[in-house]
């Protein structure tokens, strides 16, 4: 069925891969998510580190020892990422629906987890429709 979904579709060869790659290992990593990465990175790093000085933002949700959820709500370029045209467009190609982002979860140091599953703290209806980043 999965072939002839694939071969009955109008993909270019790079989405082709992208879908085929997350078909087979349910993850997938995407290059140049957004232009100047690098400076964006750079300002939501410095601006979450004056955030976690202060910790008094009555904006922020949730504030945790080694990460800080709903980022997005006072710092921009947390939102801009989240909502970038190139994610978004990726989730609608390999989820078929429309995306709707509802948390940003930003950690002060990588967590360098194995792969495990969310699914304890949320989910969707019908199942499966969940993707996280990081």
């Amino acid at each position: 069925m999965f072939e002839a979904e694939i071969a009955q579709s109008s993909l270019d060869t790079e989405s082709e891969n992208l879908v085929r790659h997350y078909a087979d290992r349910r993850y997938v990593i995407l290059d140049s998510v957004m232009d100047n990465f690098e400076a964006a990175a750079t300002d939501i790093i410095d601006g979450l580190e004056v955030a976690k000085r202060k910790q008094n933002n009555p904006q922020v949700a949730t504030w945790y020892q080694d990460r800080i959820q709903d980022a997005w709500v006072f710092q921009e370029t947390v939102k801009k990422l989240a909502l970038a045209p190139k994610v978004l467009s990726l989730l609608r190609l390999l989820y078929r629906r429309e995306p709707i982002p509802f948390q940003t979860l930003n950690f002060w140091r990588g967590t360098e987890q194995t792969t495990h599953s969310d699914t304890i703290h949320f989910n969707s209806f019908p199942s499966d429709l969940c993707a996280g980043s990081g």
